[in-house]
Order: C-alpha cells, then structure tokens, then sequence
C-alpha cells in the first residue's frame, strides 16, 4: 500500500483551548513532518487555531454550516447547505487530495454529497 502524496482534513473551528482543537493541528503537523502535502480545511468563521500550526500546512479557510443552524427558516438553511456543499466542491477538486480526513460527521456526509470520493479516499474521524 503506497502512502498518500496529500492529505486534506476538513475541521471545524481550532481557535480554543481544548482536546480537539489540539489534537487536529498536531495531526497536521505530523503528517507535513512526514513530509506529506498536508491542507487543513477550517470551515468555521476563523482560521485563527490556538495551538501551532506549522508553516508547511496550507490552511483554507471557509464559513460554512451546511444549514445545521438556528438562523433562518427551513428553506434557507437548505439553499445555505446547497451553498456550502459548493464551496466544497469546489475546494476539495482544487486540492484533489488522495484523502481526505473528515473530523466530523457533517464534514464527511458533505464531502460525499459534493462528490468528494471521485477524487479522493473519505475517512470519517
């Protein structure tokens, strides 16, 4: 089995103290350690992680909820998920990752409805 050439993580917010947020920039150090192509996805409202994030991780940043939010009424939280679902698309066809790394469930059900597994292997963190 060859390693993959890049990894892409699709995360969540990164900018608190706490057990997640440490442990997807360490991921992520890690593997550009390695010497992997490494992308972290934040899609949150801040690219901005409380724990270091080495300079060889490319950071992307995009807001983006997928419509699992309060604000709004139910036919606008489906054209804000539509919205996001192509965003992305469009940034996991740029990337063209061999895998992408999904650190929550949302993350991994978007990355598969905006066709994600064309270009890349899904893992669900």
């Amino acid at each position: 089995m060859t390693s993959p050439k890049h990894i892409a993580i699709l995360s969540s917010h990164l900018n608190l103290a706490g057990g997640y947020e440490r442990i997807i920039p360490f991921t992520a150090n890690l593997f550009a350690e390695k010497g992997i192509q490494t992308t972290l996805v934040i899609l949150g409202d801040t690219a901005e992680s409380f724990y270091p994030i080495d300079k060889k991780v490319h950071v992307i940043q995009k807001n983006a909820d997928f419509g699992i939010t309060q604000k709004g009424n139910p036919i606008s939280r489906k054209i804000k998920m539509l919205r996001d679902l192509l965003a992305l698309k469009k940034i996991l066809k740029v990337l063209h990752a061999d895998t992408v790394i999904c650190t929550e469930y949302p993350f991994a059900v978007g990355a598969i409805l905006c066709g994600g597994k064309k270009y890349s292997k899904i893992i669900s963190w």
